[in-house]
């Protein structure tokens, strides 16, 4: 075929477009009809991909550090709230002991515990691993027959998670030991108040708020620890800002105590229904029992 031939061949093709609006091309046949040839795809532009410039990046990261600084506060106060639970159904348990305890005892529940510090002091706190004759103090021994969990041996006591508030440090399982060994006894998260009415009158402010010789609805049973030791003078406290034994100077950061009462009640008795001074000044006004050298526990 000759150029000229060509020209006429390349003219007798016809350029369209089908129904969607994309080109195509035909071409004469002997018949005298068309020949439509492959539609040609409309050329668009290949998207080009867009990194994020610094700025953008540090907004991004400014709304993260937002968000986490308005969710992580909310997360930590709905922690201890089921902390707080948890320790509560801790007294609700013990609580049930003592109630057992009582029932197999003509009615009449365990004394909290003296310990020699150079003279008798009544440590609420404290618990005895085993009975110390002639009194019936409060001590794993007699509560044991309650409390599923319990195992003591000569060289391993072991009494389980519901003497300790889970809001507070933990003591592990060898300075449990430790403290038994040296001492008979270790020291509870909870404070355990009964036979006020067999207590010397100087080791108390209100013996008509605590437990004598029967389990009543309207006395104190146990409740969370609140402690100030006379040596640095700090506080001891299970739920709040600074929780653990001899911890925290200030009482700024206390939250409160759940308390148990005769009749199994928990109730949350929180930090600002106390007049904090008064704790500080241990007044007589307030409800507290004096332990040695100035150690005293309040309710």
């Amino acid at each position: 075929m000759d150029r000229e031939t060509r020209r006429n061949s390349h003219a007798d093709e016809c350029l369209g477009t089908d129904d969607h609006g994309r080109r195509t091309l035909s071409a004469p046949l002997a018949s005298g009809g068309t020949m439509k040839t492959p539609t040609v795809p409309n050329a668009t532009p290949a998207p080009c991909s867009r990194a994020f410039t610094l700025i953008e990046l540090l907004v991004v990261i400014a709304i993260i550090a937002l968000l986490a600084a308005l969710l992580l506060p909310a997360m930590a106060k709905a922690k201890e709230r089921a902390r707080r639970v948890t320790c509560a159904s801790n007294l609700h348990q013990l609580g049930i002991a003592h109630q057992l305890y009582a029932d197999d005892h003509h009615g009449i529940p365990l004394e909290t515990d003296e310990v020699w510090q150079g003279n008798w002091a009544r440590i609420p706190v404290v618990v005895y691993i085993n009975q110390q004759p002639p009194a019936s103090f409060y001590c794993v021994e007699a509560v044991a027959p309650y409390l599923p969990g319990i195992g003591v041996q000569p060289t391993n006591v072991f009494v389980g998670g519901v003497w300790f508030c889970p809001s507070t440090k933990q003591e592990t399982q060898d300075e449990i030991n430790q403290t038994v060994q040296a001492w008979g006894y270790f020291n509870s998260s909870y404070g355990y108040f009964g036979r006020v009415d067999l207590w010397p009158t100087n080791q108390m402010t209100r013996p008509a708020d605590l437990t004598a010789k029967e389990l009543r609805s309207d006395r104190l049973l146990m409740c969370d620890s609140l402690c100030r030791w006379h040596v640095n003078l700090c506080w001891t406290y299970n739920h709040g800002r600074c929780p653990g034994i001899n911890l925290d100077p200030s009482l700024a950061g206390w939250e409160g105590m759940n308390q148990l009462y005769g009749d199994g009640r928990v109730c949350w008795k929180g930090a600002k229904t106390y007049d904090l001074q008064a704790l500080y000044d241990c007044s007589p006004s307030i409800g507290l029992v004096r332990g040695a050298a100035g150690d005293t526990t309040f309710y």
